[in-house]
C-alpha cells in the first residue's frame, strides 16, 4: 500500500477528521487531503510524527512491515498438525 493510502487509513481507523490530524501535525486540512491522494511528496518528512500520533512504528509508513515478537502456546494437536504439514510439504 502506498503511503498516500496508508495515511488515510490510519486517520479513518483512528476516527479523525483531516482537521484533527491537520492540527496535530500543524498543517491545512488541505494539505492532509493532498497527503492522502499522493498529490504531494512531503508526506514522508512527517512520518516521524504521524507515527507518533497513530501510534505505530516508523516502519509501517516505509515498508509496511512492522516485526513484533508474539508467544503463544499450542495445544500438542496443533503441535501434530504443524508436524505433518511440514512433513507434506
Amino acid at each position: 500500500m502506498e503511503l498516500a493510502k496508508k495515511i488515510g487509513a490510519l486517520r479513518k481507523t483512528s476516527g479523525m477528521s483531516q482537521e484533527q490530524l491537520a492540527l496535530a501535525l500543524g498543517l491545512s486540512r488541505s494539505a492532509i487531503a493532498a497527503m492522502e491522494t499522493g498529490r504531494t511528496s512531503s508526506a514522508r518528512k512527517h512520518i516521524p510524527m504521524l507515527a507518533r500520533i497513530f501510534q505505530v512504528p516508523s516502519e509501517l509508513f516505509v515498508s509496511g512491515m512492522v516485526e513484533k515478537e508474539v508467544s503463544m502456546t499450542l495445544s500438542t494437536d496443533e503441535v501434530d498438525l504443524i508436524g505433518l504439514q511440514l512433513v507434506l510439504l
